[in-house]
């Protein structure tokens, strides 16, 4: 699955333990409601995000996980690559997220 967007905010590295460290890219997206998503990038996939920088429109593959824990439900976005999108690719999403805005209907 990818996901499309333009990069908000990339987090430290956090460690965990000595086998388990991750990073957080926020990615806002052309969704109208709750356009920003925290997609997790750990350990080998940290290096993946090597020159990607806030304001870049990017491609990120992902995959959705969810576990259940004492019968609760917990979900994560964990990434495993991502790709700068080049100029054309980019003016696409961004008339794509300003067109979001033309429509004020709620979505219910």
């Amino acid at each position: 699955m990818t996901v499309k967007g333009k990069v908000k905010e990339i987090s430290s590295t956090k460690t965990v333990s000595d086998k388990f460290e991750y990073i957080d890219l926020i990615l806002t997206t052309d969704q109208k409601y709750n356009p920003d998503i925290c997609i997790q990038f750990s350990n080998k996939s940290i290096d993946k995000l090597q020159g990607i920088k806030v304001g870049y429109y990017v491609s990120c593959a992902i995959n959705l996980i969810s576990r259940n824990s004492k019968g609760r439900w917990f979900s994560n976005i964990s990434g495993w690559d991502i790709e700068v999108l080049d100029e054309s690719d980019a003016n696409d999403l961004h008339h794509e997220m300003a067109d979001q805005g033309e429509n004020d209907e709620l979505p219910f």
